[in-house]
């Protein structure tokens, strides 16, 4: 009876009545947006009822469920949640737990008890997303807009397969962005998918083609998965060669073709056009963050002489706060 038990103390009746209005308006809203076409992704801890509840029904046909654990991107508990979306690429977002080693370990489930003493369960502590969960989810959600018409602002998204600690803290404003400025022109002039039986591949993930394969010529890169370009750069697309269109991503379609995707170098000539039409940085100014636009234009507008003024300025002002503040 995950709809509610019929003997229930009044306050638990409570409880569960407010739990399932909330059910029925969340599938309600759900509904309403794949009517419209728009990607819906609900999520819940594997063990909900919900899953169960006869208010999630209707939807139980129209989405697919996708399960992940917490700890495979950095949390510090092997939480389960699922993922119901109407997506091709939130199917990326499944890692489990690697196993418990030297560089993997969990806390307890429990009470904890924090610097102050005061008490909290370990699971409100797992209610925060890891940041690297964060960006999966993120880039899964914009490559599903990109393969719906999406024309996306200039930048470039890496894989999740491919970002560091350092620059999901860079994102997320942790720390300055100026190391992960878009980049002007992307790395390959464009991205071909291939259907291929894995026994024909020539080469393995990562390598460079030494010769011409089916049709993708000698010094092509072999692509772990697509990746999700951003800069609006033409001709970085995504070309089909004998597969048909309405395959995404990595997706297998009999049980021992797939498609394999190669990313395909510019010429020496086409990269010095492409960097040409492009321009320089300092003349792209909506490429740069706002506040390293203006240290770039201080610092090409202003004199040698000025520039050293105004930096032993700030450096006396504020060696004076700190002096004054010591003695407080």
């Amino acid at each position: 009876m995950p709809d509610g038990l019929p003997n229930m103390s009044h306050l638990n009746r409570l409880r569960v009545k407010s739990a399932n209005a909330l059910y029925k308006f969340v599938t309600q809203v759900a509904q309403y947006c794949i009517s419209c076409g728009l990607i819906v992704v609900i999520e819940n801890p594997r063990s909900s009822l919900y899953w169960r509840t006869s208010f999630f029904a209707p939807l139980r046909k129209l989405l697919q469920f996708t399960a992940h654990q917490a700890c495979a991107y950095g949390s510090d508990r092997p939480k389960w949640t699922v993922l119901a979306h109407n997506t091709s690429t939130m199917t990326a977002v499944c890692k489990v737990c690697p196993g418990v080693s030297k560089t993997h370990r969990h806390k307890p489930w429990g009470i904890s008890i924090g610097v102050d003493n005061t008490k909290k369960f370990s699971t409100a502590e797992e209610t925060a997303y890891p940041p690297l969960l964060a960006y999966t989810m993120a880039y899964a959600i914009a490559q599903q807009l990109v393969q719906k018409g999406w024309q996306p602002p200039p930048s470039e998204l890496e894989s999740p397969d491919n970002v560091s600690y350092h620059y999901l803290r860079a994102i997320v404003g942790s720390q300055p962005r100026a190391s992960k400025l878009p980049p002007l022109l992307s790395e390959f002039a464009r991205v071909v998918r291939v259907p291929v039986h894995l026994s024909s591949l020539p080469i393995h993930v990562g390598q460079s083609l030494s010769h011409q394969f089916e049709s993708v010529p000698a010094g092509s890169k072999l692509l772990k998965r697509p990746p999700l370009r951003l800069n609006g750069d033409s001709p970085d697309n995504l070309t089909s060669l004998g597969c048909n269109d309405n395959l995404e991503g990595d997706v297998r379609f009999d049980s021992k073709t797939h498609v394999a995707h190669f990313g395909i170098y510019r010429s020496g000539a086409e990269f010095v056009d492409a960097a040409v039409k492009a321009g320089h940085p300092i003349s792209r100014s909506n490429r740069l963050p706002g506040v390293l636009q203006e240290a770039v234009d201080a610092i090409s507008s202003k004199s040698v002489f000025q520039l050293a003024k105004e930096r032993h300025a700030t450096l006396a002002f504020w060696l004076g706060r700190a002096k004054a503040l010591s003695s407080s």
